[in-house]
């Protein structure tokens, strides 16, 4: 008899066998052991933040294959068959593949391949039906609001039905497009990716907010699915990985950005109290994507101090970053139960992933 796993439980949530809060309470059974406590071993699991890209060197074989394989189709319609077929047949091709991989293969990486396989598909067949819309990035940004949108709604209804996590962060990914698309139709003036000033909130304003209601939207998603996967031993949690790593710099880069750029010891201080609040966070939701956003400012904030060091300046605050992440990695359970266990009650708190150690009161 096979054993049950954390896939087997999400895929009979998404078929409706059980619903989501069974499935949460078989994990906790599950994970208890004699004294109703959560055992060490999956306490330090819990405390890890796991995401998953592929299962072994097959999944790469088979992913760099289909590449390969998409490519070589999309090429031999468009030069040898008719002319703007490709991405017609190349959307039903990666729909199939990537049901086959997800579904019965239960394959990470090729079904990777195959949801971007169909997301560039369905991107290019939009623009051939709309006039004016350039895969090169010569659309109007009401073209683009709606391609994004389109592709958006895509995304949620291939999460739904195969619950890949990767989807979620294309589907993040999406929405931005969308939201800095309706600033720049609203608002006009353009929207520069590349800008030094992209994130500051006072000289970028409108995409700067943007982008900061991105990160909270996604903040807010993220924490959904933690709070559904506390144990961080099924896909909500691998879900939430994706997610956060679109929250973290969006969230963190626009307001540290902004704080740093007014300059001076004022800049330098506010920065620094932003940087420590990010830390406390991080903390909080057991989540590192916020503080690992943070490390550009925490350098540029040393880089002003350590000049005195000369040529050696830049090694000085290596070591010291260095010193402060390695320090946080190693110690980061300890700390996040100093933390949590000082802070009062608050709504989720006891939904949040475990933080303290077996035989803990």
């Amino acid at each position: 008899m096979s054993r049950l796993s954390s896939e087997h439980l999400d895929e009979a949530v998404a078929t409706g066998v059980i619903t989501s809060d069974q499935r949460k309470g078989i994990l906790e059974l599950a994970a208890q052991d004699g004294t109703g406590r959560l055992p060490e071993d999956k306490a330090a699991a819990a405390d890890d933040e796991p995401f998953e890209i592929f299962q072994g060197f097959a999944e790469i074989f088979i992913a760099l294959g289909l590449v390969i394989l998409l490519a070589g189709v999309g090429g031999l319609i468009e030069t040898m068959v008719v002319q703007g077929l490709s991405p017609f047949v190349l959307l039903v091709m990666s729909c199939g593949l990537g049901h086959y991989y997800a579904r019965h293969r239960r394959m990470t990486l090729p079904s990777i391949v195959s949801l971007l396989g169909i997301v560039a598909a369905f991107v290019w067949l939009f623009a051939a039906f709309v006039e004016g819309a350039d895969l090169l990035g010569e659309s109007t940004p009401a073209e683009t609001l709606l391609a994004s949108l389109a592709t958006f709604g895509l995304l949620l209804l291939c999460y739904r039905g195969y619950r890949l996590p990767f989807t979620m962060f294309l589907a993040g990914a999406s929405l931005l497009v969308a939201i800095l698309s309706g600033v720049e139709l609203v608002f006009g003036g353009g929207v520069d990716l590349l800008s030094d000033d992209f994130f500051d909130l006072r000289e970028n304003a409108m995409p700067a907010f943007g982008v900061l209601g991105f990160g909270f939207i996604a903040l807010a998603a993220a924490l959904y699915f933690d709070l559904r996967d506390p144990l961080r031993s099924g896909g909500a949690s691998k879900t939430a990985f994706w997610l956060h790593i679109q929250a973290g710099p969006a969230i963190v880069n626009t307001v540290t950005l902004t704080l740093f750029n007014v300059g001076g010891v004022a800049g330098h201080v506010l920065t620094v109290l932003m940087l420590v609040l990010t830390a406390f966070l991080s903390l909080v939701i057991d989540r590192r994507s916020f503080m690992t956003a943070g490390l550009v400012y925490i350098g540029a904030v040393l880089g002003f101090y350590t000049d005195a060091f000369g040529d050696n300046a830049f090694f000085v605050n290596a070591l010291i970053i260095g010193l402060l992440v390695t320090s946080l990695g190693t110690w980061w359970r300890g700390l996040r139960q100093i933390v949590m266990s000082a802070l009062p009650a608050f709504p989720g708190k006891g939904a949040l992933a475990p933080y303290k150690p077996a035989g803990g009161s």
